[in-house]
């Protein structure tokens, strides 16, 4: 039950619920701002799946609002009027002929006498066509059958949702010829379920909403909850700017503005944004939404493929590396006096973080959020395990990197007993939200580099704080004979498109330990007090 942190709100005696609010330009369309659902104890059954059950409700309750969000409204033509009818006919009578063979004793009175009850009144509506008798009485299952099908009448067209209701009427008058030969003792199947008319299959084509598509697009390409949210937000923009959010009326003109827009609006601190995030963090993520429309038979056009942002090349002035000299001033800083106040784990960070980096070459992020059970010991190799399953990995992958000597040497292991278990950089406790996307694991990098920024006076820009770590291994991996194939494995570098086969060299664990003893120390004056041996 562990992974199940998203959306999950304690009670007081471990009792659980689901909670997860609606997105605010959404709650028009919606009941309430959230959906919150009591899921019981963890050690319950059912528990996983009342989980499951919420969530899917939400997410189905967000497509549906964002489809009248953007205007994508069902034409009520005479084929979906058919299938609707059709529809609640047949799961009517399948659904009486499931309850007659459970053998209920006076169930086959208690159903006639409903007929005697209700089937004049059905015969007089719609000989008559009381629109407003059939909606009083049909309107919550005429409701209840659109939600079921994913439909969406035109609130400004109230006559259709009145049709609906008549046609509803009309169906109940077929089933209750059906039902009342049943009770006589004649055997007459229950109709199929019909097939979606080809026609309103279309036409439900011809609005597509872009959030909910980018949605599903998120969900099914695992985009992490982190940039969904921040794509998502991008992409509202669009809508804004636009003044609807339908895929199906936007023409490549529209993206271009847009396009425009952006790299000439000032943002919130008065200056533009850089090209390469109107081209990145913008257009890219609504070109991936609409070749996922195409590739599923939404769209047929990427109107936006065409619509290029140019991105001047910055000048490069240095290599992507530490200097020998920045080096030595990180990592002998990493012994200094912490500030008094300074959470535990960010003091850990500071002074265990760089190191980490120096000898794997990890991304600062797969560190910060490292636990003290994935560090282990295997055949005398200690190493840390970096997992999807702390947080967020760019490759998706679990990698096994083995710790540098230098690190044990310094007390590292000694420290983790003192942690005990659980994250070893921050503090699980004063997340706002769980879910691997945390805040607080993004904090770690973010006052890391702060600190070699301000603090150290690495102020270089040419020089990325955390992650020249990674180049910086890369080149002294290099330099000591370690192969290609070996340092792509410990800093979890996807392969080259020309070198795929090399997929199928599979390094061990004991492989990466032996290359990484390759690598010498880092020569940095060390408290003796620091120095575990």
């Amino acid at each position: 039950m562990a992974m199940l942190v998203k959306y999950i709100l304690d009670h007081a005696g471990g009792r659980k619920s689901y909670r997860r609010q609606f997105p605010s330009h959404l709650r028009p369309y919606l009941s309430g701002t959230q959906r919150k659902v009591s899921l019981g104890f963890p050690d319950e059954p059912g528990f996983l799946s009342r989980y499951e059950a919420a969530a899917k409700q939400w997410e189905a309750d967000v497509a549906l609002a964002e489809r009248k969000y953007a205007g994508a409204f069902d034409e009520l033509d005479p084929p979906l009027l058919a299938y609707l009818g059709k529809r609640f006919e047949a799961q009517w009578l399948q659904a009486e002929e499931a309850n007659r063979s459970q053998g209920i004793e006076g169930w086959a009175g208690k159903v006639e006498g409903g007929w005697d009850w209700l089937l004049d009144d059905f015969r007089r509506w719609y000989a008559e066509a009381d629109g407003e008798a059939v909606e009083e009485h049909w309107g919550k299952a005429a409701n209840e059958l659109l939600q079921s099908e994913g439909r969406i009448l035109d609130p400004a067209a109230p006559h259709q949702f009145t049709k609906l209701c008549m046609e509803l009427n009309a169906a109940a008058l077929r089933v209750s010829e059906v039902s009342l030969a049943r009770l006589e003792g004649k055997v007459v199947p229950s109709p199929p379920l019909p097939d979606v008319p080809a026609a309103a299959t279309k036409r439900s084509r011809d609005t597509v909403p872009l959030l909910s598509t980018f949605d599903a697009y998120a969900t099914a390409q695992g985009i992490s909850e982190s940039i969904r949210k921040e794509w998502r937000n991008n992409l509202s923009a669009l809508v804004k700017f636009l003044g609807h959010g339908s895929l199906s009326k936007l023409t490549r003109d529209d993206v271009a503005r847009w396009r425009d827009h952006l790299i000439s609006e000032p943002t919130k601190n008065g200056k533009l944004r850089a090209r390469s995030t109107v081209k990145n963090n913008y257009l890219s993520p609504l070109k991936s939404t609409l070749k996922f429309a195409c590739e599923e038979h939404l769209l047929r056009e990427n109107v936006a493929a065409t619509v290029q942002v140019r991105v001047p090349k910055n000048p490069k002035v240095r290599a992507a590396t530490f200097t020998a000299d920045e080096t030595r001033t990180i990592l002998a800083a990493t012994f200094g006096p912490a500030p008094a106040r300074m959470a535990a784990g960010h003091k850990r960070a500071r002074r265990w973080v760089p190191w980490l980096c120096a000898y794997s070459g990890a991304r600062v992020g797969e560190i910060a959020q490292l636990r003290v059970e994935d560090v282990f010991c295997q055949d005398g190799c200690w190493a840390i395990r970096i997992t999807p399953e702390a947080g967020r990995v760019k490759t998706k992958e679990f990698r096994e990197v083995p710790l540098h000597e230098h690190v044990v040497a310094q007390g590292f292991l000694e420290m983790l007993k003192e942690v005990g278990s659980g994250p070893i950089f921050y503090d699980p406790e004063l997340r706002r939200k769980g879910g691997i996307d945390s805040r607080h694991i993004k904090k770690v990098g973010e006052r890391l580099a702060d600190w070699v920024r301000k603090e150290l006076g690495l102020a270089d820009k040419g020089i990325m704080p955390n992650h020249a770590w990674r180049a910086t291994f890369k080149t002294l991996a290099m330099r000591h004979g370690v192969l290609p194939r070996l340092s792509d494995a410990i800093t979890g570098h996807a392969l080259p498109i020309n070198e795929v086969g090399r997929i199928y060299e599979a390094p061990t664990l004991q492989d990466k330990a032996t290359a990484i003893a390759r690598l010498p120390r880092y020569e940095v004056p060390l408290p003796v007090s620091d120095y575990g041996n």
